[in-house]
């Protein structure tokens, strides 16, 4: 049985300094992907969205919950706007164990069958400051997977993963995502990435969206040569795969 996805809707306006990002996003399809160069603002735009920081104008809706809008005075707290997000560093508690980590925003029950499903069994009881990058990174994933969040927030999510966990840890969020009609934003640097989640991909270029679309259309009809240089990488990537 499809479980449907909520519609969602974004529109951000931030100045952080001589920086501005001025976006406008939503629902084409399940999961939408995010790419652009260093400091286009992609982290920026999913940090807005967590509530971690605050836009001088926007609005956030995922299905019928509104979370931020400045016209209406709507700033949900952000432990209550329940989004799965894994940020770059993945900000997991140097105090907590593994499974204390991912239990959260769980129960210890429902944290540990999440670790099992990343193939992090035997992290449970590691301290953070003991795990590798990509270790860290399961955790991160499965923290976020694990708090049934309304809507999934992943900046870079396998970038610290080796290629045949990477393939693993794809497989298996995607297979979340459409069990729990969970719609999906997630950042990248890697073409591969695009390749097997087939979002729909929206390009950030010194915070503004400069093209948008599915991947076939901007691998056909790219707009600048970031995007250009980004899809011959992905069709080297296809080749190679």
């Amino acid at each position: 049985m499809t479980v449907p996805f909520p519609a969602w809707q974004a529109e951000v306006a931030l100045h952080l300094g001589d920086f501005h990002l001025d976006v406008t996003l939503d629902s084409r399809r399940p999961v939408c992907a995010i790419i652009g160069p260093n400091g286009s603002g992609k982290s920026t735009l999913l940090r807005c969205l967590t509530g971690s920081y605050t836009p001088q104008s926007g609005r956030f809706q995922v299905g019928e919950d509104l979370l931020f809008d400045t016209d209406e005075h709507v700033d949900t707290p952000i432990e209550k706007r329940r989004l799965g997000f894994v940020p770059q560093g993945f900000a997991l508690f140097p105090h907590l164990s593994a499974l204390d980590n991912v239990a959260f925003g769980c129960t210890r029950a429902e944290a540990r069958v999440m670790l099992e499903r990343v193939d992090g069994r035997g992290l449970a009881i590691i301290s953070p400051r003991q795990l590798s990058g990509g270790q860290k990174q399961r955790v991160a994933l499965a923290r976020a997977l694990a708090i049934h969040p309304r809507m999934l927030l992943l900046d870079e999510p396998f970038s610290a993963l080796d290629p045949s966990a990477r393939q693993m840890m794809r497989c298996l969020v995607l297979e979340h995502i459409h069990a729990h009609g969970l719609p999906t934003i997630f950042s990248t640097h890697d073409a591969r990435d695009l390749l097997f989640m087939d979002p729909h991909v929206f390009v950030l270029e010194s915070g503004k969206v400069v093209q948008e679309g599915p991947l076939d259309e901007l691998i056909n009809s790219p707009q600048t040569p970031f995007i250009e240089e980004f899809f011959a990488l992905l069709r080297a990537a296809e080749k190679t795969d």
